[in-house]
């Protein structure tokens, strides 16, 4: 008899779904209709901003591209992605979200997930690093820049909070609960970890660098998603992915607070 259990699911093999869960139509409605809500979302708070004269109409793009209302924005879109998926998800894969890992850690999946954040810093830092020396080019995050341009020490815990326990929530919720289950139940757990890498890294595109530093930024990150989706299909839970991307974020932001030169 089939475990339909994610924990008890091998990497190597389908998850056991029920058959008529993840069907590719809604899965692709889903996921064209996800940047929507984001941008409605984030389209209500500017105007928000406008009505309580936080920032004048002619302004509104200035403001909002600038500093931390883009990441408060962001954040309010990455709520909204979030409320979205958990109402969505039950019915797209056909069982609760606790059977899809939304459930309390164990002390055993809690090493895996502290083990896996070790192993994305190893694997993120390095392999950008040896692009960085084989394509002789640099690129950070567009998140550094504005972290470093932010001045207040509350502003800097604001936008920690927000990369350290909102992004992982959000992203996690999308590319590995969503994403990743969507493709492997069809394609396994390779082909979906790819998947779901790849367009974790895509998400992470910056207009105006270079080929060179796409590549750069955005390979790394993809292989990070693969590290993510490993801690996730191993554990069969949630959170520990979720626990994992929030540790490696975290990692980032202490260089960030102590040490800055290192990330320019």
């Amino acid at each position: 008899m089939e475990n339909s259990s994610l924990s008890a699911t091998s990497q190597k093999s389908p998850t056991p779904f029920p058959p008529n869960a993840f069907n590719p139509i809604v899965v692709v409605l889903t996921l064209l209709t996800l940047p929507v809500v984001i941008a409605v979302t984030g389209a209500l708070v500017v105007l928000y901003a406008v009505a309580h004269g936080l920032t004048g109409t002619a302004g509104v793009q200035k403001w909002a591209s600038s500093g931390l209302p883009s990441i408060q924005i962001s954040a309010v879109g990455e709520i909204a992605a979030i409320a979205f998926l958990f109402a969505v998800l039950p019915e797209i894969a056909k069982m609760p979200l606790r059977d899809l890992g939304f459930r309390k850690l164990s002390g055993a999946e809690l090493l895996f997930a502290l083990g896996g954040a070790l192993v994305m810093v190893v694997v993120i830092t390095g392999l950008a690093s040896l692009l960085q020396w084989a394509l002789h080019a640099k690129v950070s995050e567009q998140a550094v820049s504005v972290f470093l341009s932010l001045k207040t020490p509350g502003a800097k815990i604001e936008f920690a909070l927000i990369g350290i326990v909102l992004a992982p929530i959000a992203e996690e919720t999308v590319f590995r609960v969503f994403i990743f289950n969507a493709a492997r139940k069809y394609w396994g757990f390779w082909v979906g970890a790819i998947v779901s890498g790849l367009l974790f890294g895509a998400a992470h595109f910056q207009p105006g660098i270079s080929p060179a530093q796409t590549v750069i930024l955005a390979l790394p990150l993809a292989l990070g998603g693969v590290v993510l989706c490993t801690v996730y299909a191993r554990t069969g839970n949630a959170y520990a992915s979720m626990v994992t991307h929030g540790l490696f974020n975290a990692v980032t932001m202490s260089v960030l607070f102590f040490a800055p030169q290192l990330a320019k």
